[in-house]
């Protein structure tokens, strides 16, 4: 029975170390043109404003959860990137999809 044990313990090392490193070691080792920060595709990228700008009409024509929370995102994203010309940025549907879903309301006492 002691046998059976040891076997059963080395496949589950041995798939969790695979799986350890497929999923977090190769995807940083196959970094091809990203010298720096390994995490930096992480952010959203200013290149892909195409994508948000079909990703905005999508949740303005088909509102769901998932768009609730992209939404719920854009501002704050355009908050830390005030500096950067961003169009999705000036987009007021998506202020206007926030206050319909009511997202976003007003506080009314804060105890200041």
């Amino acid at each position: 029975m002691n046998r059976k044990t040891g076997i059963m313990a080395g496949i589950f090392l041995a798939a969790a170390s695979t799986f350890t490193f497929y999923f977090i070691g190769f995807p940083l080792l196959s970094q091809n043109d990203q010298t720096g920060n390994p995490f930096s595709n992480l952010a959203e990228n200013p290149a892909s404003v195409s994508s948000m700008q079909s990703d905005i009409d999508s949740c303005i024509s088909n509102p769901t959860s998932d768009c609730d929370q992209e939404m719920q995102q854009i501002p704050k994203f355009c908050e830390q990137n005030k500096d950067q010309n961003i169009s999705f940025c000036s987009d007021t549907r998506v202020r206007m999809y926030l206050d319909q879903r009511g997202i976003t309301r007003p506080t009314i006492n804060e105890g200041k």
